[in-house]
């Protein structure tokens, strides 16, 4: 017999997912080029990349991604021509990626080829309200004139030649073509089905365990494992460079721009840092010096701007980690890392790569946004539409509350990668509280999150009933915090209660013990 009041559940949640689903909150993604384009038939085109995005998953929802092109744009397959980032940022984008290819010698904003000062403002805007953006160039100044002068990014990639951007073919440069199958080092295996190897910075969680950037964390390709780090990307013979800058010095001036670039909350000043490495070695070729000295160097830069109140930032020593011609050979003989038109293993933690840069990219208010619908989505898959208890709203006493945070928290770190999971369990925490919370272990988590479940479980009475208790998503946390106060504090201190009885009952086990050997002794 169907057990009916699973499926009230699921039909009350389905309910709620599909009105918060109504909103705004669908991600919106803006991608920026010049001298690239968006066509599958351009060896230089962002066709592969941008079809990834597309078909991602932005905090479990998928995006809307719109083209632009900086110039007439003919031909070039974006959705706008003639973009400029005064006008166009006056639409709603919640994410830009940058890909400059335009060159610029170091100056001021407008001078020369670099973007306009009025340009630069309305970036520089964008991040302020705490939106991301992601861009990359290639070697030398290859995409210095509309990234060179951006707040942050200027400073965490070599934009100018005057800077020490590497060049393209002395032993300076930064090469990562690994040899084909031949065992000879040449150009055109940047097109090859050999990827190059990265290295991420590891970052320890707890005694013996550790991970790499959110970033570069990827469902796993296998059954053993929940995740794996991505310690791959495209070879090139001649990349740009991810720096970390000498000084965070703020207020800057850019232009006429004043711009508290590093900002401090709350005493915190969050820096920015190269989470991934590439080795540079090789031998000659063609133009190209061989590299008598190999080292590493910065392949992928990171600035968490959320914890200075403005948008994070990512960047990127080069575009050829995205364009078609190191994904799928497009212009060559090859077909780099899409053979017979299926994604390699290697494409696929590729692909895990640019749908994290969107994800973590994406703006704390639209990600928050998206917070109940995600867990609505959750509760309704095995096996938690199964497991977990029915628990009526507000509950009868502290102790189921706990449990259903417990269960769910369990159930996303057995979906995402750990970076994902934890920063799930922080939104949910804050959406308990209605504000960050810094301070938390595994009783404040497991309360606050199983607070929220229980709420929204509990809201089953209708569509009507469910649109006017949830209203705005955007405006909720507040109005939730305070319908789960009395719940969370119970609970709290439940948790907290049980954790004191099990460390006396410890305590007074580690006293018997001691005694008996003493008797023994």
């Amino acid at each position: 017999m169907p057990d009916f009041s699973t499926i009230a559940i699921r039909k009350d949640l389905l309910a709620v997912r599909e009105l918060l689903l109504r909103r705004e909150c669908t991600p919106r993604i803006l991608v920026v080029a010049d001298g690239l384009d968006f066509n599958a038939s351009n060896d230089f085109g962002l066709s592969e990349f941008v079809a990834a995005l597309r078909a991602a998953k932005v905090h479990g929802h998928t995006p809307i991604v719109t083209t632009a092109y900086r110039g007439p744009g003919a031909g070039t397959g974006a959705d706008i021509a003639g973009f400029d980032f005064v006008s166009g940022l006056t639409k709603t984008y919640d994410v830009m990626f940058l890909f400059a290819a335009e060159r610029a010698a170091k100056d001021k904003p407008g001078v020369g080829s670099n973007l306009p000062q009025a340009e630069v403002d309305a970036i520089a805007a964008f991040m302020a309200a705490g939106k991301g953006v992601f861009a990359t160039g290639d070697h030398e100044d290859l995409g210095a004139a509309m990234c060179g002068n951006l707040p942050r990014i200027r400073q965490m990639r070599l934009w100018f030649n005057e800077d020490g951007a590497p060049p393209a073919d002395t032993d300076k440069r930064n090469t990562t073509n690994s040899p084909g199958a031949d065992g000879m080092f040449v150009f055109a295996d940047q097109s090859d089905e050999l990827p190059q190897k990265i290295y991420p910075r590891y970052y320890q969680t707890a005694p013996g365990v550790s991970a790499p950037h959110a970033l570069l964390q990827a469902p796993s390709l296998t059954v053993n494992q929940t995740w794996q780090p991505i310690e791959v990307a495209p070879d090139h013979p001649h990349e740009g460079e991810c720096v970390v800058p000498g000084s965070l010095v703020t207020p800057a001036t850019i232009g006429t721009l004043t711009i508290d670039e590093w900002p401090t909350v709350a005493g915190v000043r969050p820096a920015p840092e190269v989470i991934a490495f590439g080795m540079n070695y090789g031998g000659a070729f063609p133009g190209k010096d061989a590299i008598r000295d190999p080292r590493a160097f910065g392949v992928i830069g990171a600035y968490d701007g959320h914890q200075g109140g403005v948008g994070r930032v990512a960047v990127d020593s080069t575009w050829h980690h995205f364009i078609n011609i190191n994904i799928d050979g497009t212009g060559t003989s090859q077909q780099a890392l899409k053979p017979g038109g299926v994604a390699s293993p290697s494409l696929k933690l590729l692909y895990a790569y640019w749908q994290n840069l969107a994800t973590w990219l994406m703006p704390r208010n639209v990600r928050r946004c998206l917070l109940l619908a995600r867990v609505a989505e959750l509760v309704l898959r095995y096996p938690l539409i199964e497991e977990l208890p029915r628990v009526p709203w507000p509950p009868p006493g502290p102790d189921p509350v706990p449990d259903l945070g417990r269960r769910v928290i369990a159930e996303l770190r057995r979906l995402l990668p750990p970076g994902e999971a934890a920063t799930m369990v922080a939104d949910l925490r804050a959406a308990a509280f209605g504000r960050d919370v810094d301070a938390h272990g595994d009783a404040i988590d497991e309360a606050a999150v199983g607070a929220v479940v229980g709420w929204l479980r509990g809201a089953g009475t209708g569509p009507a009933a469910l649109a006017e208790r949830i209203g705005d998503p955007h405006k909720l946390e507040p109005r939730l915090a305070a319908e789960l106060r009395p719940t969370l504090a119970a609970a709290i201190r439940r948790v907290r209660a049980k954790a004191d009885e099990r460390r006396a009952i410890t305590e007074r086990l580690d006293d018997v013990h001691g005694r008996l050997l003493r008797t023994l002794g």
